[in-house]
């Protein structure tokens, strides 16, 4: 976020809030900008109008939800893993057929209203996928990680062609596997 604006740490005084916490020091001005996800961002435009201005971050941040399980739970559970990935695609294939329920649904489930996640529902995208694009989100995220500081003791930039395992979504349905290294 700081590189895209052409600032460094430096440039600011970094406080770690939790997201509860960052509106009521917004509001009071005991700092600047809040950096945090929804419904944050529209408790914040509610409470305070016309004094936030949402930055555009298009293009800046990814974020995904990846599905982890260990290797010895995925070889002892393949046709329970595969049932679980098939059932992802389901909801998937249920939300774009059925926007207007599917809003209802995840905002009851995050707890936000349903009024404040409808003007930004295509700003998300649900997608049961391996490409190419969630690699370089990885690892955009571990070397940020890692330059920062960020991260435990003696971690290292993993090799994502060894622990992210594609045989699983590959048998549920090849085509949402497009890796160049598959």
């Amino acid at each position: 976020m700081l590189k895209s604006a052409g600032l460094t740490p430096k440039d600011v005084t970094l406080v770690n809030l939790r997201p509860q916490e960052m509106l009521p020091a917004l509001a009071a001005g005991s700092i600047d900008a809040i950096d945090t996800w929804e419904p944050h961002i529209a408790n914040a435009k509610k409470a305070l109008g016309e004094a936030v201005a949402e930055l555009d971050t298009t293009g800046t941040y990814s974020e995904t939800f990846n599905i982890v399980v260990t290797r010895p739970y995925l070889d002892a559970n393949p046709a329970l893993v595969e049932k679980f990935i098939a059932s992802l695609i389901d909801a998937e294939v249920w939300m774009k057929a059925h926007p207007d329920e599917a809003i209802t649904v995840v905002a009851d489930a995050v707890g936000m209203k349903r009024d404040d996640l409808a003007p930004i529902w295509a700003d998300y995208v649900y997608r049961v996928r391996l490409d190419d694009r969630l690699i370089e989100i990885l690892k955009t995220h571990s070397a940020w990680r890692l330059e920062s500081g960020n991260h435990p003791p003696g971690a290292v930039m993993p090799d994502f062609s060894k622990v992210v395992v594609a045989e699983p979504l590959k048998k549920v349905d090849p085509a949402r596997v497009t890796l160049s290294w598959k």
